[in-house]
């Protein structure tokens, strides 16, 4: 008779994000201004500061409300170059984990809706996010991320023989950021 072989052992497996609850998010990154955007040939990549604070409303799905700032210096006319011009944005963000606890840092999706403001006379539409970040979860409330987002929009410029024009502006944001989660059931 042969002896059964004992079972291997279950390599531990990370528990997946609780969900409900709120998160806050604080980070550092660069945003590139590129030309269409302040109608400048100053297109260049500049320091940003962002916060936000978020809804999870599932382990894979976290709802945040949210703003960012480039830090330029703070002059505005007609003249500024785009690196100089103060940008902000607000908006909301929908921040997609499809398997949420698989790896050591989850792959998460970003979809979202802008409103992005600059210094200047210039109309500018509702701007389409989309991206993708990286996500370290540690073992307590706190998280890392690394992420790169696209903000799309359109700059509404003067008619032309009564024919409403305007040009697109694409704005790469590359960020990295800390969000705090406090512990719960």
């Amino acid at each position: 008779m042969v002896a059964a072989a004992a079972p291997a052992p279950v390599a531990a497996q990370p528990a997946p994000p609780r969900s409900g609850g709120w998160e806050a998010s604080a980070g550092l990154g660069a945003i590139r201004l590129d030309d269409d955007f302040a109608a400048s040939d100053d297109a260049a990549w500049r320091p940003v500061v962002s916060g936000a604070l978020g809804w999870r409303a599932t382990p894979r799905a976290t709802l945040w409300i949210g703003a960012w700032r480039h830090l330029g210096d703070g002059e505005s006319g007609p003249a500024v170059p785009a690196g100089d011009l103060p940008v902000w944005g607000a908006g909301v963000e929908l921040a997609v984990t499809p398997w949420p606890g698989r790896w050591a840092v989850d792959p998460v999706l970003l979809f979202g809706l802008e409103s992005v403001r600059a210094d200047d006379d210039l109309e500018r539409s509702a701007a389409f996010v989309g991206g993708v970040a990286a996500r370290l979860a540690t073992d307590s409330a706190w998280a890392l991320e690394i992420s790169l987002r696209n903000r799309f929009l359109t700059i509404e410029e003067e008619p032309v023989e009564g024919v409403q024009t305007g040009r697109d502006a694409s704005l790469w944001h590359l960020g990295a950021g800390v969000s705090y989660r406090p512990p719960g059931p």
